[in-house]
C-alpha cells in the first residue's frame, strides 16, 4: 500500500537545546511564556518532554500556522494540551492554512480545549501523520472548526503501522468543509500490521460534514452520541470500515443529520455488534448499510427515524446474522428501491422487530426482504407496522424456516402481495401470525416450501386481499391452526399439498370472500384430521369449502359454523372429493343461499365411507336455488363406495330446489336418513329424497318431508336400490307433485308406518309408482301406512308397470283417503293401464292389502302437519313391527300402534322415562316429550313441557288430548353420593393406582414427590427411597373429596433397587443415562447382539450416570448391571 504524505510542511526535530525537558504548565500570549504559538511549538519540538504539558492561550486572535514534529519524549506516556484561558472558543481564534501533527514511535495524546480553529484554505483545520508503531490519543473538547465551502476534511488522521488507542471529539462545532468533517485512515502500511481504531467518543457536537473510519485491522468501543448535522453532509453521515478485521462495539445515540450519500455504512471481515439509538437519519441512498464477510451479531437499532432514498437497511453477510433488534424504528422511502430493508446471510437467526413502522407506500417501492441462502430462525415481530406499495414483505431461505413471530401487526401493499414466506428446497416449521391486521389487493400471507409444519395464525384480520392465506407445499403440510380470524372483501384461504394435508384447524373465524372462503387441494394424497368450527364464511363465485383430494379425507370435522353464499354463482356450500375415500362429520351449522338466484349445492361430499350430516339448517331465501341440499354419494357418484356408515339426521332444510333436497348414490354400508325436516317453498320443482344405487342397510325414518306446492318431482325417489334390507318408516310425506314415492328396479324395502299427504295436478301423477323390469322391485312391503290425497286432481294410489310386480311385493293394513272426488282408491298396473277403482277390488282379485281400510284422516291443524286428531277410529290397529318402536316425535309404540307416522295418546297407557341425577341444588331439566295438541300438568303444578327442579324427589306428568285420553309418567331424580377412595399396588418403587371413587367428574393425584397427575389410574415410578404421601382429590359436580395414603420404600433390598434402574432414552442416539433410586456401587457391561463385550464401565455409590453413546455402531445391546450379590440385565437399541 502506498504511504499518505500530508501537503503541509512538517518542521523535523530542531537542533538540540540545552533547555530542559518541558514539564507542566505554560501561558502562551502577550506577558505569557511564550508571546507566540510558534515560539510555544518551537520549544515543544526543540526541548521534549519529561511530563504532561498544558499550554494556556491567552484571549485574542492568532495568525500563525501550528506545525508540529514528534517531540522528544522522556520514559513514559505524555499529553499535550492547547487550550483557551477563558474556557470560551470564541475568545481564541487561531487562523493559519491548517494545523499539522506528525508523530513517530512516541505515543503521546494531544489535548484541544475550547478554541476556534480556521484554516483560510482548501486544507484540513487539523492534520495528523501518524507513523512508527506508537499508540496515539486525541482528546479535542470544546472546539469551534471553521473551513472554506471546498475544504476536504476538518480534521485528517492517516498513519501506518499504527494504532489510534484514544480518539475523544466532545463539544465540538463544525462550519465548512466540503468532505468529512472527521476522516480516520489507518491502513497506509506497506505490509499488514495491526493498525486499529480504538475507543472512539463523538459526542454533543455539531457537524457540517459526516464522519469516516477505515482501518487495516479492528474498529472498536466507537461511542456517537448526540450529534447533529447544521447542512446536509455531501457524502455519507459515518462509515465505518475495517479491511481485515473486526468492527465491534459501536454505539450511534441521538444522532441527526441529513445527507448526499448513504446514512450509515459499516463493512468489515469478521464479527460486528452495532447500536443505533434515539437518532434520525435522512440519506439520499441507503439509510443503513452493514456489510460483513462472516458473522453479524448484536445489531440493536431502538427509537430512531430513518429516511432513506434507496433501501432504509441492508445487512448482509457470507455467514450468518443473529440477535438483530429493532425497537421503536421508522423507516421510509423516498424514492424506488427494491426493499425498504434487505437482510442476507447464509443462516439469521434471533430476530426481533418491536413497535415500528416502515412506510414504502411510494414509487413502487418494495417491504422488507429477508433472505437466507440456507436457514431462517427464531424471529419474532411484534407492534409493528408495514406499509408497500409493489414488492411484499419476503421470508426467503433455500433449506428451512423455523420459528416466525409476527403479534400484533399490521402489513399494508398497495399492488401487491403483503408478505411471502418461501423455502426453496426444505422445510417452513413454527410459524405464529398473532393479532395482525394484512391489507394487499393480491395476496395476504403466502407459504412456499417442500413441508410445511406448524403454522398457527390468530386473531388476524385480512382485508381487500385476492388470496389472503395461501399454503403450498410440494409435499405435505400439517398442523396449521387458524382460529378467530377474519376476511373482508377477500377469496379464499387455500392449503395446496402434492402429498397429505394432516391436523389442519380452522376455529371462530369470519371469512366474507368474493370468492370461496377456504380451499384445500392434495394433487397425490390425502386429508386427515381437518375441522371448521365456530365459524361464519360469506362467498360468492366459489365454493364455501372446498377439499380436492387424491387418497383417503378422514377425521374432517364441520361444527357448528353459518355458510352464507352471496351473488349469483352455482357454487356448493361444501364439497368433498377424492378418489380415496372421506370420513366426516358436518354437525350444527347454518347454510343458507342469499344471494340472486344462486345456485349450486349445499353440502356435497362423493366418495363417502365414514359421514354424518346432523343437526344442520339448510335454507335458500327468495329468488334462490339449490340444485341439491344434500348430495352424497360414491367415487363421482358413479361407483360404490367402501363399506361404511352414512348418517344424516336432524337436518332442516328449507326453500327451494330443482333438483333434490336429499340425493345418495353408489353406498354400500349402513346408511341412515333420520328425523330430518324438509320444507319445500312454493317454488320447489325436485325431489325430497333421492337414493340411487344403494347397497348394505339402509334406514329413512322419523322425517317430516314437505317438498311444497309446485308441481315438485318426488317425496321418495328410489332407483336401482337393493339393500340387504331397506326401511322406510315413521315418515310424514307431503306436497304437491308428481309422485310421492317412485320406486325404479329397487327391492327389499318395508314402507311401514308413514304419513303421506300428497296432491296431484292430473291423472298421471300416483302416490305410490313401481317402474320395474321382470327382474326387479320385489319384496317391498306397504303397510300401517296412512295414504291422504287432497287437491282437485283424479290421481292414481299405485302405479304399477307390470303384473309381475304385484305378485312379488306385498300391500298390508294402510290407510287411504281421498277429500276431493268420488274415487276412494285407484291402481293402475301394467302397459294398458288397467285401472282399479275400488279396495274392496284390489283386495279381492289380487289379494293385496288385506285389513287396509278407506276413511277420513282428522289432522291437528293442516295437510302440512300430519300429527292425527283425536277421535279417529281405528287407528290403533297397526301390526306392531319390531324395528318400529318410537314414532315420529320419538314417543314409544303402544301394544296397538297407531297407523301412520305419529303415535297418538292412548288412555290410559303409561309414559316410561329414564332417571335423572341431582347435584346438590344445581338445576336439572325434565322433558315430557312432543305431544301433538296436548297439555301437560306435573305434580309440581307447572303445565308445560319442560320444568326446571332443583331437588331430588320423583316427578310425575300427566298428558291429556282430549278425547283421546291421558297418558302418564314418571321420572325419578336422584342425588349423586360421591365416594373418593383408591388402592396402590408396589413393585419396586413402580406404584399402580387403583381409582375406586364414584360419583367424580375428573381426579388430580400428588405423588408426594412433586409429581401429579390427572389421569384416573396412573402408574407412578418413585426416584429415591423413602416414605411418600400420596394423595387422591376427586371432583364431583357439587363437592370435592380426598383421600391419602402412605407408601414406604425403606426397606427396599438392593436386588430391588437393581432391578428398579431407570434406562432412557431407549432408542438412544448420543447420551444414554442410568438413574437409581439409591446410590448403587456396580459395574456396568454392555454387550454387542452378537455376545461381545463393547463397554466397561463403574459407577461409586452414585444414583446417576451417563454413558456417550456416539461413536457404537446402531443395533441392540446388552447391558448388564453387576453389583456384588446381583445381576440384572436390559436391552436398549443404539440408533
Amino acid at each position: 500500500m502506498k504511504k499518505i504524505y500530508l501537503t503541509a510542511l512538517i518542521i523535523g526535530l530542531l537542533p538540540f537545546m540545552a533547555n530542559a525537558q518541558m514539564s507542566g504548565n505554560y501561558v502562551i500570549g502577550s506577558g505569557g511564556d511564550y508571546p507566540t504559538l510558534n515560539a510555544a511549538i518551537s520549544a515543544l519540538t526543540s526541548q521534549g518532554l519529561s511530563g504532561n504539558v498544558v499550554f494556556t492561550i491567552k484571549d485574542g486572535t492568532y495568525n500563525e500556522g501550528m506545525i508540529i514534529s514528534s517531540p522528544i519524549v522522556n520514559a513514559g506516556k505524555y499529553s499535550v494540551t492547547f487550550q483557551s484561558q477563558s474556557n470560551d472558543s470564541a475568545k481564541v481564534k487561531i487562523i493559519s492554512s491548517g494545523l499539522v501533527i506528525g508523530f513517530s514511535e512516541n505515543p503521546l495524546n494531544f489535548i484541544f480545549k475550547n478554541l476556534t480553529l480556521v484554516t483560510t484554505n482548501n486544507t484540513p483545520v487539523m492534520s495528523f501523520f501518524l507513523d512508527k508503531k506508537g499508540n496515539q490519543q486525541l482528546e479535542i473538547s470544546g472546539c469551534h472548526f471553521i473551513a472554506p465551502p471546498n475544504a476536504p476534511t476538518m480534521i485528517n488522521l492517516a498513519g501506518q503501522d499504527n494504532q489510534i488507542s484514544k480518539l475523544t471529539i466532545e463539544q465540538c462545532v463544525f462550519e465548512g468543509s466540503s468532505s468529512y468533517n472527521l476522516f480516520v485512515q489507518m491502513n497506509n502500511s506497506d505490509e499488514f500490521y495491526d493498525e486499529a481504531i480504538e475507543n472512539v467518543t463523538i459526542k454533543n457536537t455539531i457537524l457540517s460534514q459526516g464522519i469516516f473510519m477505515t482501518a487495516l485491522s479492528r474498529i472498536k468501543n466507537v461511542l456517537i452520541d448526540n450529534i447533529s448535522g447544521n447542512k446536509i453532509f455531501n457524502d455519507a453521515g459515518i462509515c465505518l470500515y475495517s479491511q481485515y478485521d473486526s468492527i465491534s462495539h459501536i454505539t450511534i445515540n441521538k444522532a441527526s443529520f441529513t445527507c448526499s450519500n448513504g446514512g450509515i455504512f459499516v463493512s468489515s471481515i469478521a464479527n460486528v455488534d452495532f447500536k443505533v439509538t434515539s437518532s434520525h437519519i435522512v440519506a439520499f441512498q441507503e439509510g443503513l448499510y452493514i456489510n460483513i464477510s462472516n458473522n453479524i451479531t448484536d445489531v440493536f437499532i431502538r427509537e430512531t427515524e430513518i429516511i432513506a432514498q434507496s433501501s432504509a437497511i441492508i445487512i448482509t453477510s457470507n455467514q450468518q446474522i443473529k440477535n438483530v433488534v429493532f425497537k421503536k424504528v421508522v423507516l421510509s422511502m423516498s424514492g424506488m428501491w427494491p426493499n425498504i430493508v434487505y437482510m442476507g446471510a447464509n443462516t439469521i437467526n434471533q430476530m426481533e422487530w418491536d413497535s415500528c413502522y416502515f412506510d414504502a407506500s411510494k414509487n413502487n417501492q418494495a417491504g422488507p426482504n429477508i433472505y437466507a441462502g440456507y436457514a431462517i430462525g427464531s424471529c419474532s415481530i411484534k407492534n409493528s407496522c408495514f406499509r408497500s406499495s409493489t414488492g411484499s414483505m419476503f421470508f426467503q431461505a433455500n433449506n428451512q424456516i423455523d420459528g416466525l413471530l409476527f403479534e400484533n401487526d399490521s402489513i399494508i401493499n398497495k399492488s401487491s402481495s403483503a408478505m411471502n414466506i418461501n423455502v426453496y428446497s426444505g422445510d417452513l416449521n413454527n410459524i405464529g401470525i398473532y393479532s395482525s391486521y394484512i391489507n394487499a389487493p393480491s395476496s395476504g400471507i403466502g407459504f412456499s416450501s417442500i413441508k410445511a409444519d406448524s403454522i398457527h395464525v390468530d386473531h388476524v384480520t385480512f382485508e381487500d386481499t385476492w388470496s389472503p392465506m395461501e399454503i403450498y407445499s410440494s409435499t405435505t403440510i400439517k398442523n396449521i391452526f387458524i382460529t378467530h380470524s377474519k376476511t373482508i372483501n377477500s377469496s379464499s384461504i387455500s392449503l395446496h399439498a402434492n402429498t397429505n394435508i394432516e391436523n389442519v384447524l380452522f376455529e371462530a373465524d369470519s371469512l366474507f370472500s368474493s370468492e370461496g372462503a377456504i380451499s384445500i387441494e392434495s394433487s397425490y394424497g390425502g386429508l386427515s384430521n381437518f375441522s371448521v368450527v365456530k365459524s361464519h364464511l360469506e362467498y360468492e363465485d366459489n365454493n364455501g369449502i372446498g377439499m380436492e383430494c387424491t387418497e383417503d379425507i378422514q377425521k374432517v370435522l364441520i361444527a357448528n359454523n353459518s355458510f352464507i353464499q352471496k351473488g349469483s354463482s352455482s357454487y356448493n356450500h361444501l364439497v368433498m372429493n377424492t378418489d380415496g375415500y372421506i370420513d366426516a362429520t358436518v354437525r350444527d351449522n347454518y347454510f343458507l343461499k342469499d344471494g340472486i338466484g344462486a345456485g349450486g349445492n349445499g353440502i356435497e361430499i362423493y366418495n363417502a365411507k365414514n359421514v354424518t350430516i346432523e343437526n344442520n339448517i339448510l335454507e335458500a331465501s327468495a329468488n334462490n336455488v339449490y340444485s341439491s341440499f344434500i348430495d352424497l354419494g360414491g367415487k363421482d357418484n358413479q361407483t360404490f363406495n367402501q363399506q361404511g356408515t352414512v348418517t344424516i339426521k336432524n337436518n332442516t332444510l328449507k326453500g327451494y330446489s330443482d333438483s333434490y333436497f336429499i340425493y345418495l348414490a353408489y353406498l354400500n354400508g349402513n346408511t341412515v336418513i333420520e328425523n330430518n325436516t324438509i320444507n319445500g317453498d312454493d317454488n320447489a320443482q325436485g325431489n325430497g329424497v333421492s337414493i340411487y344405487n344403494i347397497k348394505g342397510t339402509l334406514d329413512i325414518a322419523r322425517n317430516n318431508i314437505n317438498i311444497g306446492n309446485n308441481n315438485g318431482e318426488t317425496i321418495f325417489d328410489i332407483e336401482y336400490c337393493s339393500p340387504e334390507k331397506g326401511r322406510v318408516y315413521n315418515n310424514f310425506l307431503s306436497g304437491y307433485c308428481s309422485y310421492g314415492i317412485y320406486c325404479y328396479e329397487s327391492n327389499n324395502f318395508d314402507f311401514v308406518n308413514n304419513t303421506m299427504s300428497t296432491s296431484f295436478s292430473d291423472s298421471s301423477n300416483t302416490a305410490v309408482y313401481l317402474d320395474c323390469n321382470i327382474f326387479s322391485c320385489k319384496n317391498n312391503t306397504f303397510m300401517n301406512n296412512i295414504f291422504y290425497q287432497y287437491g282437485t286432481g283424479t290421481a292414481k294410489w299405485y302405479g304399477i308397470n307390470r303384473y309381475e310386480t304385484i305378485t312379488k311385493n306385498t300391500w298390508k293394513n294402510n290407510l287411504y283417503y281421498r277429500n276431493k272426488d268420488s274415487v276412494s282408491f285407484a291402481v293402475v298396473w301394467g302397459n294398458s293401464q288397467q285401472y282399479i277403482d275400488s279396495l274392496t277390488t284390489w283386495q279381492k282379485n289380487y289379494r293385496q292389502d288385506s285389513l287396509s281400510f278407506s276413511m277420513k284422516v282428522p289432522f291437528i291443524n293442516d295437510t302440512n302437519n300430519l300429527h292425527i286428531a283425536c277421535g279417529t277410529a281405528g287407528l290403533d290397529k297397526a301390526i306392531p313391527v319390531g324395528y318400529v318402536t318410537f314414532d315420529i316425535d320419538g314417543q314409544p309404540r303402544a301394544a296397538k300402534p297407531t297407523l301412520g307416522a305419529d303415535e297418538i295418546i292412548t288412555a290410559g297407557s303409561t309414559l316410561h322415562y329414564a332417571s335423572q341425577v341431582i347435584c346438590g341444588n344445581n338445576p336439572v331439566v325434565l322433558d315430557a316429550g312432543f305431544f301433538a295438541g296436548a297439555t301437560y300438568a306435573w305434580s309440581n303444578g307447572k303445565n308445560t313441557r319442560q320444568i326446571t327442579v332443583t331437588a331430588p324427589g320423583t316427578y310425575t306428568v300427566t298428558i291429556s288430548s282430549g278425547s283421546c285420553g291421558t297418558i302418564t309418567g314418571e321420572i325419578k331424580v336422584d342425588p349423586i353420593q360421591p365416594l373418593v377412595d383408591f388402592t396402590a399396588e408396589k413393585t419396586y418403587t413402580a406404584v399402580e393406582f387403583k381409582n375406586q371413587s364414584t360419583g367424580a367428574v375428573s381426579y388430580l393425584w400428588n405423588f408426594g414427590d412433586g409429581q401429579t397427575s390427572t389421569e384416573e389410574n396412573p402408574i407412578h415410578i418413585y426416584k429415591s427411597i423413602g416414605t411418600y404421601t400420596a394423595t387422591l382429590t376427586a371432583y364431583a359436580e357439587c363437592d370435592t373429596l380426598s383421600k391419602s395414603m402412605v407408601l414406604d420404600f425403606r426397606s427396599i433390598g438392593l436386588e430391588e433397587v437393581l432391578e428398579a434402574v431407570s434406562l432412557y432414552p431407549n432408542p438412544v442416539s448420543n447420551v444414554l443415562t442410568l438413574s437409581f433410586i439409591t446410590p448403587v456401587d456396580v459395574i456396568i457391561r454392555i454387550f454387542s447382539a452378537d455376545g461381545h463385550l463393547t463397554g466397561l464401565y463403574k459407577m461409586d455409590e452414585a444414583k446417576e450416570t451417563a454413558i456417550d453413546m456416539t461413536n457404537y455402531p446402531a443395533g441392540m445391546y446388552l447391558l448388564q448391571i453387576v453389583s456384588k450379590d446381583n445381576t440384572t440385565t436390559r436391552k436398549f437399541v443404539k440408533e
